[in-house]
């Protein structure tokens, strides 16, 4: 209470200093938990923040003199603009920091970055988080006061490089019967939403806060995706450039489309930036672009069937295989969230443009045995996120080698040599799987979508492994320096996309439950194939290695029992997958793995009888974490302090222990301002 007394103070006086023509129109207020009620949070807690800065009309949210303290005042999620956070949960505190900033940003798509208040026993520390990541102050000691004021005055005027809103995105209140109903956010005149109607998508980890996506739709229903992304300065136009490329010659199905073909940013390009510190270089350095994508869908976990997962699987396949053989682009960033399934595209996307000529054909094609587009996006899986997509090719005749040997992606799922940064010499043959053969019908319906030739193509001559003699593995291991060296290839997004499907049906929730399942063995597969070892290198070698063999049990049963008939596609798929395919003699051509998990698919789609209708959005039970993740209990503690001060804050709980290593990596990566009341 005596906090939130000398903040609105603060806050009061620097208002009254700044002028009236600036934003906002009304003083700052922080109000305390005793005070406000918030009922759209988007995290759905109401004790994440135990105090908040709002912004509005005096009227309706508080009295600056004489506080009520018998009152609570309902705000909305959209006025808030900062958190303040007492220390009191232990070593989670810094974790719930970058949560509830993150909750925010996503909340106000108008803001760029916020200030939050770090409150602990023995002192306080002023953080920045944007974009570009987070800047902490060095710890000051309860009684110093002075900070404080540079904090609140940072609301009002932030110095340069710290970007609170974007100004090309403005807000009006819907106010019917003299209650507040909801906000409508307005780009440009150019697109407007109801935030009611649509909540912002957080994309990104925790620690990049890069991506945040919501949605107009205009009266005949069609979304538009607005995309506002913060990328590092030197990749800022990447994914614009890369979808500009793909469709350049007419769309081609299967993968997100832009909207205009223009520079897609009407407002000069916002740069966040963090203090000059000698832990940090200019790559830290970020600007806010906005795509607008004509593409929708829903998220992969919101499948309705298996069946309809492996058919968004197989054209996402088809699509990768395109981008590579058609137009030299590697995706290198298949996860669960960058495919999307039942997608929609806006008719504007095709407004003076067609589908590429001969487009691939898609599953639903095949199985009705079409041949034909009709001009339409046959496609039951979307692929999008093109930000780490790279073109493989610079000049006519020569390869881009040029950032294809860093470990990019989604850690889970990317591909084992990438993850390695090397190639798996050391890797175990035991045996190596040829092309798969198909028969009967499902051989017919594959020459009838593809012709006699190309089936022929791809199989196996006598001692061959996709058309290259296999890896033979000596007692002596080669010369690191004579190995050929890692670059990524097809095949490796091929591999990523495999560890999507595997983990995606791991997870998925049958609509008909099973009682008493035994979640011991998904566990156990899930800690191979998520977890890393001392090395930093992927289990996921370990996890084939040691289930190929009897992969059927092993793989059935870490499944849900209702998804047990899948183990043998995820074995064939496995054995495709495994062996290290740079090693061959010589190597496979390019689009080998995706040949062969083309055929795999197509052979259980075919003769799958039962779709499995599944639990939208439902996913099976995860176990509850005992500690805090790595990424919650790190950078998070400043040294003891014992000094009393008259700033009430939460006292710690009983058990809850200092992290002494906590403490040594104390975050001081900014410095106050000292010459004026900003940070």
């Amino acid at each position: 209470m005596y906090l939130t007394q000398v903040l609105n103070l603060y806050s009061k006086r620097v208002f009254d200093q700044v002028a009236k023509s600036r934003r906002p129109s009304h003083p700052y207020v922080f109000m305390n938990l005793d005070q406000f009620v918030l009922p759209r949070h988007s995290n759905d807690h109401q004790d994440t923040m135990e105090i908040v800065v709002v912004h509005g009309p005096k009227r309706r949210y508080y009295k600056l003199e004489g506080l009520d303290t018998t009152t609570k005042w309902e705000i909305n999620a959209d006025d808030v603009i900062g958190p303040v956070k007492f220390a009191v949960a232990g070593p989670k505190t810094f974790g719930e920091i970058v949560d509830i900033s993150s909750q925010l940003l996503r909340t106000r798509p108008d803001m760029v970055g916020t200030y939050v208040l770090w409150v602990q026993p023995s002192g306080y520390q002023i953080l920045w988080v944007d974009a570009s990541g987070i800047i902490s102050s060095p710890p000051y000691k309860l009684r110093n006061k002075k900070p404080l004021a540079f904090y609140v005055g940072s609301l009002y005027d932030p110095p340069q490089g710290h970007v609170l809103f974007d100004t090309s995105i403005t807000r009006e209140i819907c106010i019917k019967d003299g209650v507040r109903r909801s906000a409508t956010w307005s780009i440009k005149d150019r697109y407007r939403t109801t935030y009611s109607g649509c909540r912002p998508v957080f994309i990104g980890t925790p620690r990049g806060r890069r991506t945040y996506v919501w949605n107009h739709t205009d009266e005949q229903g069609r979304v538009v995706v607005i995309k506002d992304a913060f990328p590092a300065l030197e990749r800022s136009r990447i994914e614009l450039d890369l979808l500009r490329y793909v469709h350049r010659n007419g769309i081609l199905p299967g993968v997100v489309r832009l909207m205009f073909d223009d520079d897609q940013a009407p407002f000069p390009p916002l740069k966040t930036t963090h203090f000059t510190d000698e832990s940090r270089s200019s790559s830290d350095d970020r600007v806010k672009i906005r795509l607008f994508m004509g593409s929708s869908g829903r998220s992969i976990w919101e499948a309705r069937t298996v069946k309809d997962i492996l058919m968004a699987i197989f054209d996402v396949l088809e699509v990768l295989r395109a981008l590579c053989l058609r137009l030299n682009v590697l995706h290198r960033d298949l996860s669960p969230g960058n495919i999307l399934l039942y997608p929609k595209h806006h008719p504007d996307t095709l407004k003076d443009k067609n589908l590429i000529e001969s487009p691939p054909l898609f599953i639903s094609q095949i199985l009705n045995r079409e041949k034909e587009h009709g001009g339409k996006d046959r496609a039951t899986g979307l692929l999008i996120d093109f930000d780490h997509a790279i073109k493989l090719i610079s000049e006519p005749g020569e390869m881009d080698n040029k950032d294809r040997t860093q470990t990019i992606g989604t850690e889970i799922y990317v591909a084992r040599t990438v993850s390695r940064g090397a190639l798996r010499y050391d890797y175990s043959p035991i045996d190596d799987f040829p092309m798969p053969a198909l028969e009967g019908e499902v051989k017919e319906l594959y020459k009838f979508a593809y012709g006699e030739q190309e089936y022929d193509h791809y199989c196996d001559a006598p001692g061959t492994v996709h058309g290259s003699k296999p890896f033979v593995r000596t007692l002596i291991p080669p010369i690191e320096s004579e190995l050929p060296p890692f670059i990524h290839k097809p095949h490796h997004d091929a591999e990523s996309l495999y560890w999507v499907l595997l983990d995606v049906l791991l997870h998925v929730q049958p609509l008909e439950r099973t009682d008493g399942a035994d979640l011991r063995s998904f566990w156990d597969v899930r800690a191979l194939t998520h977890q890393h070892g001392s090395l930093g290198m992927s289990q996921k070698d370990f996890f084939l290695i040691h289930s190929l063999p009897d992969y059927l049990h092993y793989i059935e049963d870490a499944l849900d029992p209702k998804l047990a008939s899948l183990a043998p596609l995820l074995g064939d798929l496995a054995a495709q997958v495994y062996p290290e395919y740079d090693l061959f003699d010589p190597p496979p051509p390019p689009e080998h793995l995706h040949e062969a998990m083309r055929r795999l698919l197509l052979q259980f789609i075919y003769s799958m009888e039962d779709p499995i209708a599944l639990d939208p959005g439902v996913t099976r039970p995860l176990r509850k974490e005992t500690q805090g993740t790595d990424e919650d209990s790190e950078d998070m503690e400043f040294s003891e302090d014992e000094e009393v001060s008259s700033i009430a804050v939460p006292k710690r709980k009983q058990g809850d222990v200092e992290d002494s290593e906590s403490a040594r990596k104390r975050p001081r990566l900014g410095e106050l301002n000292g010459n004026s009341p900003r940070l």
